[in-house]
């Protein structure tokens, strides 16, 4: 996975991040931060899971929203890389 942050001032309410993922690729740990995260899947697929729910199958055009603070990750499922927009709140990288 390829991280690329859109605006490295993190004086800021939000930090935009788009993720590239390989087909297969997820990060190493489920993540938990403070604030929300919102994603928009720019291009691919993913599957996203959130603790203590079902994981949900997003593709391009979709969009996800939940609180940092809920355990989660994702993984690219399928055989093309998929592109993701991430916005967090407050930065948390």
């Amino acid at each position: 996975m390829e991280f690329f942050l859109l605006s490295p001032d993190d004086n800021r309410m939000t930090q935009p991040i788009v993720i590239d993922a390989q087909p297969g690729g997820e990060p190493a740990n489920p993540g938990r931060h403070d604030g929300k995260e919102w994603l928009h899947i720019l291009e691919g697929e993913i599957v996203l899971t959130l603790e203590e729910r079902e994981p949900v199958i997003l593709t391009t055009g979709d969009t996800a929203w939940f609180p940092g603070q809920q355990r989660h990750g994702f993984r690219n499922s399928s055989d093309r890389i998929a592109r993701v927009l991430s916005v967090t709140t407050p930065p948390n990288l």
